[in-house]
């Protein structure tokens, strides 16, 4: 039940460094035991980068005066600074007039790119042209265009390492792109706290408006690449390829455990929007039927209501334990049309079902199924008009999981376990979150992880993963 054709449909054992914990545990930020300053990124048998080319244009008016635009029915274009040419160009090319060069695939590698990290770390040197280098380790690269979103502050020699390699597009990050803050959000009166403000225009990119804009440009498939993520073993086959001929709809490398409380409420609250219960009774669930199915497999429906009543109560590690046990009971992967219309009435959604997120740093999705399920069109809005973003930093990872969790059939999904993947988050010089993970097919894991964990602290253990289930 690999991604990898002809691999074992069985568990398949891998090497983890544990700044995560292994099977039945959360995945939770541990400080290491030893700091570190961070060393050059890369792997040590990455391919060195192309030379440098020519400096790319780097603010937006510097685009609009001799950037070279996508034109898609007569190839590259000049734009006009001035008036109404550059209006009317802008309406002719849609939104590829803030994209250099045109799209020659509908499958697409996205970057955002930035000079430094406004948040989290941002002592360290820029990763990002490390992270498209390791991007030579996936052999198909060449069939998938790659993007670089940016906010004018790149120049080419930041993001080169795959010229000449595949179709490489710069594109600026505005309004119109789905870049900012939203009218309904005042800045002014927003709280405090150490999450800047540009990390959460990314948070709203990744949560809500990069999939109108990728559907604008001519994209229907998605990979998402950080400036700190990098594949460290070969991958020869077609990411995009594979997804397609599986019949998924979203794939993913690592798990994450992030669920606040406060998010928990707005998906308990969407759940029980009178739009999603109307889906729901015309799909044939009612009270009684969740209530039958619930004393039909065993389920202690009053300690699953009392924690969901008085959640601090059920806070011991043994008691959150046990409304895991009592949710699986309803075998919910095998009845996913079950889990909005339990969250709706009364299951605790970050203890039962959503303590495990996607670590969406990297992915693969359609972009048309964020766009035309009915259920997710709404909860994309309704979290947007919730502005959980901007006041408690809920973020794309725990919205895309929630959105999947509750509408997504788990056999529209896998975990990609072949190849090894690395991303992790620093602190003053130390890793505070994520690590490091093997694939099945790296032949030179150990090495890597032990190398990782030398570099940066921390211990390698075995744990036992499944390409569709989605916890360790």
């Amino acid at each position: 039940d690999n991604i990898m054709g002809g691999a074992p449909a069985t568990a398949h054992f891998f090497l983890l460094l544990l700044f995560c914990v292994c099977a039945g545990e959360d995945w939770r930020e541990v400080r290491q035991r030893r700091s570190r300053r961070i060393a050059p990124p890369g792997d040590p048998d990455a391919t060195p980068p192309p030379p440098s080319m020519p400096s790319m244009p780097s603010r937006p008016a510097e685009m609009e005066e001799g950037l070279m635009m996508s034109d898609e029915d007569g190839g590259p274009q000049q734009s006009q600074s001035q008036g109404g040419s550059f209006a009317s160009s802008s309406k002719k090319k849609g939104l590829n007039v803030y994209c250099t060069g045109r799209r020659r695939s509908k499958d697409v590698i996205i970057y955002l790119g930035q000079k430094q990290h406004s948040s989290y770390d941002a002592t360290h040197a820029n990763t990002l042209n490390a992270s498209m280098d390791s991007l030579l380790n996936y052999r198909k690269v060449h069939q998938a265009d790659v993007i670089v979103w940016h906010e004018g502050d790149l120049t080419r020699e930041d993001a080169n390492a795959l010229e000449g390699r595949t179709n490489v597009r710069f594109c600026l990050l505005t309004n119109a792109t789905g870049w900012g803050v939203p009218d309904f959000v005042d800045v002014e009166k927003l709280p405090k706290m150490v999450w800047s403000l540009g990390y959460r225009k990314m948070i709203r990119f990744y949560a809500v408006t990069v999939w109108p804009t990728l559907k604008a440009l001519g994209y229907e498939w998605v990979m998402r690449m950080d400036d700190d993520s990098f594949l460290l073993s070969r991958v020869p086959y077609n990411l995009f390829s594979a997804m397609r001929d599986r019949g998924d709809v979203y794939g993913y490398k690592m798990l994450s455990a992030e669920c606040p409380r406060t998010f928990s409420e707005f998906v308990r609250s969407f759940a029980s929007s009178k739009e999603v219960a109307e889906r729901s009774s015309r799909g044939g669930l009612s009270a009684a039927v969740l209530e039958r199915k619930m004393a039909e497999a065993g389920v202690d429906v009053a300690f699953v209501t009392r924690c969901t009543k008085f959640p601090r109560h059920c806070r011991a590690p043994y008691k959150r334990q046990k409304i895991r046990d009592e949710v699986n009971k309803l075998d919910i992967d095998a009845h996913p049309e079950l889990v909005a219309f339990a969250v709706a009435r009364g299951m605790p959604y970050c203890a039962a079902i959503g303590q495990y997120g996607f670590y969406n740093n990297f992915f693969i999705t359609s972009v048309d199924w964020w766009l035309t399920e009915p259920n997710v069109v709404a909860m994309i809005k309704a979290f947007d008009d919730s502005k959980l973003i901007w006041t408690h930093r809920s973020n794309d990872l725990i919205f895309q999981t929630a959105a999947i969790r509750l509408f997504m059939p788990p056999t529209k999904r896998s975990r990609f376990v072949d190849f090894t993947y690395q991303h992790h988050t620093m602190r003053e010089g130390a890793v505070v979150y994520g690590g490091i993970e093997s694939g099945t097919t790296d032949a030179k894991a150990r090495r890597r992880l032990h190398n990782y964990a030398k570099a940066y602290g921390g211990e390698v253990a075995t744990c036992q993963v499944k390409a569709r289930i989605d916890s360790p």
